[in-house]
């Protein structure tokens, strides 16, 4: 699950073999426009999502099913979650 375009792929510290295949995924599948609903965002290696100006992944929390926007951010309350409610 990402939403990368082929320029990020390049920032991203992988080996030369998926980075090959991470490149032609995003050729095909990358969406420059974020939803309509942000809730539904992907977050890990998407490309309007950075760190240190780089996509990135947790796979602890990808582990525990914590994919999209809406799993760490309340819209009730306006604000993110709370490591701890994470």
């Amino acid at each position: 699950m990402l939403n990368i375009n082929t320029k990020e792929t390049e920032k991203l510290d992988i080996s030369l073999n998926l980075y090959k295949i991470l490149a032609a995924w995003s050729s095909l599948n990358f969406k420059e426009d974020i939803t309509i609903y942000f809730g539904k965002d992907i977050i890990w290696n998407n490309t309007n999502i950075k760190s240190n100006s780089k996509p990135f992944m947790f796979c602890a929390w990808l582990n525990k099913d914590i994919v999209f926007i809406e799993h760490i951010y309340d819209y009730r309350n306006k604000q993110f979650h709370s490591f701890n409610e994470i």
